[in-house]
């Protein structure tokens, strides 16, 4: 079978948008809304849920002898957008269902009946191309016609595309077809025209790439897009250190303070769903056929196309138009990160305190405080879903390459040996509670750091930045809510000060950290709304509690006080990440400018 792809000559296209009509009507995609968006004649705006082909209307100043303007016109280029179906594809690697998934013809290609909506998908591709889709929950885009490539025809937008704009075919003559294409532009005067295919990038290709036109920028191509995968390494490294870090001060402050005392593997999607997929026939072949001749007279006319203003872009952008998607998490996942992580370090206290011999009652309630909040973690994470059975969905395979996958696992047997540790407690199973303990701990110290590698192995440039920072960052918060907690429970141990001072002083150096980071990456942490919030969490996490911690070794209510604040700045911390997630996703800068650095 043939690794087929789609090669778009930006220089052939006369903007008549008839692919996005006939994407939009083989695939039954829903409309976009027809609202004006006041950039150009462009206002689908970019590819999403409900959008798989997307006309770019760019606009320049006018080129002297190109296209026949007069020094008063714009020189228009169009290019019709599409999922570049990566080589390595992000969206694919972060999937922790298996939805995704690798077809015969080399594209990537979403079972939307194994979708369960989690959107790690969104922010794991460095294209901004897949989408979840409102009401519905899940994650969609384009489909590369798998229907129909199936049955032989090519795909829709190919087939109505006028002036051949749209080459569909084998990707290895694809390629060459493209570079006989460039010779031939330039050859003609064309020097500023290129071939936009990332080959050399983490991305490792496109099976859907361009030939454009001047600063490829404009167009919204970044010149080095990486697939975040490539950050697994130093975050998960990061997060190893993290939770030794947490079990070793846990063991340590204990025994001093008793001393004192006394791979998806490629699939063919037609496994899933092929007697939903449609057939083509005559009706639709005839229908592509007439989208194509009412282009070639220069309107097509069917749903979709609107006139607006036409404002000039700022370059290299564009129209300053995000790359990236932005996070579509709500309230429901910043408190599963809070409520978890707490969880998570309780369940290592509980286990060093048993080792150190300390208080039973700490013991008691360092392990009735894991298994409450890895109860509240699975209801939460269900509430961002919508329905129970897209967790279960996650179950379904064990993806290393992807933090969502280990996550979901390791929320499972986390929550399984919390509550068998307090349970078997109860029956007085001593034995068994102790095990299902050091279980609970293991798989806690993961859960504690883990979604600092949630965040940072994406592609929103906030959280790539950070990507060494956040498991450590996110593991010393844990830390902190988890001795605070404890704290407000009554317990005075020393132990648990030293812990809470160890983790209040590592938030206040992130906090420096970050303010001294002057990178485009890190405005969101530092300017506006979220860089507001961002310092009041780090305030309430960090300096507040450092010094009230301090004058909390002889004072029980200034530890009390520092605990509470702690709390405080954890949970406002969580939330903080995900609003700067949101608002770095709007920024095109740092992909255009290559200020990210990937390892």
């Amino acid at each position: 079978m043939a690794v087929t792809g789609f090669l778009t000559d930006s220089t052939l296209c006369i903007g008549c948008k008839a692919c996005e009509v006939a994407c939009k009507e083989w695939n039954d995609v829903p409309d976009d809304g027809f609202v004006w968006s006041g950039l150009s004649y462009d206002n689908t705006l970019a590819l999403g849920h409900s959008t798989y082909r997307h006309v770019k209307f760019v606009e320049r100043e006018p080129t002297a002898g190109c296209g026949g303007n007069s020094s008063a016109q714009v020189t228009w280029e169009f290019s019709s957008d599409v999922c570049r179906h990566c080589g390595n594809a992000g969206c694919l690697e972060a999937c922790p269902t298996g939805s995704i998934v690798r077809t015969e013809f080399g594209s990537v290609f979403v079972q939307p009946d194994i979708c369960n909506g989690c959107g790690y998908c969104v922010v794991s591709c460095p294209f901004g191309v897949i989408d979840r889709r409102p009401g519905d929950g899940r994650a969609f885009k384009c489909t590369f016609c798998y229907d129909r490539q199936k049955a032989g025809a090519e795909p829709a937008c190919a087939k109505a595309c006028p002036t051949g704009s749209i080459i569909f075919g084998p990707l290895d003559d694809l390629e060459r077809a493209a570079d006989r294409r460039l010779a031939q532009l330039r050859a003609n005067g064309m020097d500023d025209a290129s071939i936009w295919n990332p080959k050399e990038t983490s991305v490792g290709g496109t099976h859907a790439f361009f030939i454009v036109r001047g600063d490829a920028r404009d167009y919204n191509l970044p010149p080095n897009p990486q697939v975040p995968t490539v950050l697994l390494k130093q975050s998960w490294s990061a997060a190893g250190i993290a939770a030794a870090a947490i079990a070793g001060a846990s063991l340590l402050t204990f025994a001093l303070g008793k001393k004192r005392n006394a791979g998806v593997t490629p699939v063919n999607a037609a496994q899933r769903g092929e007697s939903d997929m449609k057939t083509p026939d005559q009706f639709s072949e005839k229908r592509l056929e007439q989208l194509r001749e009412q282009a070639a007279l220069g309107r097509v006319d069917a749903k979709g196309i609107r006139p607006s203003g036409s404002p000039m872009p700022a370059t290299p952008s564009y129209y300053g138009l995000p790359i990236v998607k932005p996070p579509v998490w709500t309230w429901e996942v910043p408190l599963y990160f809070f409520a978890g992580g707490a969880a998570g370090a309780s369940s290592v206290i509980a286990i060093a305190a048993q080792l150190a011999g300390a208080s039973p009652s700490l013991v008691r309630d360092a392990r009735w405080i894991a298994a409450i909040g890895a109860a509240a973690s699975g209801p939460l994470l269900i509430l961002d879903l919508g329905r129970p059975e897209r967790f279960l969905n996650m179950l379904r395979v064990f993806k290393p390459q992807s933090a969502m996958s280990v996550g979901a696992w390791t929320l499972s047997v986390f929550g399984t040996t919390t509550a068998g540790a307090v349970i078997a407690e109860m029956l007085g199973m001593k034995r068994i509670g102790d095990a299902s303990a050091l279980a609970a701990a293991l798989s806690g110290l993961v859960m504690s750091t883990y979604t600092g590698v949630l965040l940072g192995a994406t592609a929103i440039p906030v959280w790539a930045a950070h990507a060494k920072t956040l498991p450590i960052h996110f593991g010393a918060s844990a830390l902190a809510s988890a001795t605070a907690i404890l704290t407000l429970r009554g317990h005075g141990e020393q132990a648990l000060n030293a812990l809470a001072l160890a983790a209040a002083a590592f938030e206040t150096y992130t906090g420096i950290e970050i303010e001294s980071d002057r990178s485009i990456d890190s405005e969101p942490l530092r300017l506006g709304v979220t860089g507001t919030t961002t310092r009041i969490g780090g305030f309430f996490s960090g300096p507040l509690p450092l010094v009230l911690r301090l004058i909390g070794i002889r004072s029980k209510r200034a530890r009390r006080a520092a605990a509470a604040s702690a709390l405080l700045g954890s949970l406002i911390t969580r939330v903080a990440w995900i609003e700067a997630g949101k608002a770095s996703a709007a920024d095109p800068r740092p992909h255009l400018q290559g200020s990210q650095e990937k390892e």
